[in-house]
C-alpha cells in the first residue's frame, strides 16, 4: 500500500500556474508512478521489465510485470558519485560496482518476494547528462553476474 499525503496550499497555486500557462492539466502524480508510466511504455508481454533512474544524490529502481508495480527501491547512489571521478578509472569502477551491486539486490528481492524471473531489460535514465557512458560498464557487469547467477 501507498499513501501519499500533500498540502493542499501548496498544489492549488501550481494548478492554477499551470492552467494559465495554457496547459490543461489532467492529472497530478508521485513520481514513482510517474515512472512507471514510462516503464510501461518498454514492456514486452510475460516478461519482468526494470527502469534505473540516476540522481544527483541518490538514485530509483522500479520493477514492473504485466503493468503492474512491483516495487520501487531508493537508492544511495547518486551521478555526483561517478561525474567528479569520471577520470579516475579506479573510483569509477568502484562506485559502478555499487550500483550493479544495488541492481542485483533489488532483482533478488524481487525474485524472492514475488517468485517472478529478474527483468529481462533495464531502462536506464539519468537527470543530467554523464560525461562518459555509464551503459557500458553498468551492461558489463551485469552480464558478469548473470552468468555468475546460473
Amino acid at each position: 500500500m501507498i499513501v501519499i499525503v500533500a498540502q493542499k496550499s501548496y498544489l492549488v497555486p501550481m494548478t492554477k500556474i499551470i492552467n494559465q500557462s495554457g496547459l490543461n492539466l489532467t492529472t497530478i502524480d508521485i513520481h514513482e508512478l510517474s515512472l512507471r508510466n514510462i516503464l510501461a511504455l518498454f514492456e514486452q508481454e510475460n516478461t519482468s521489465i526494470a527502469l534505473v533512474y540516476l540522481q544527483e544524490k541518490n538514485s530509483k529502481i522500479i520493477v514492473m510485470r504485466q503493468k503492474t508495480f512491483y516495487f520501487a527501491r531508493r537508492m544511495d547512489w547518486g551521478i555526483n558519485l561517478v561525474s567528479k571521478n569520471a577520470s579516475n578509472e579506479d573510483v569509477l569502477n568502484r562506485n559502478v560496482d555499487k550500483l550493479s551491486l544495488e541492481i542485483q539486490r533489488s532483482f533478488d528481492y524481487y525474485q524472492s518476494q514475488w517468485r517472478s524471473p529478474a527483468p529481462t531489460k533495464i531502462i536506464l535514465v539519468a537527470e543530467s547528462q554523464l560525461s562518459f557512458d555509464i551503459t557500458k560498464y553498468l551492461s558489463e557487469r551485469m552480464i558478469t553476474s548473470y552468468r555468475n547467477w546460473t
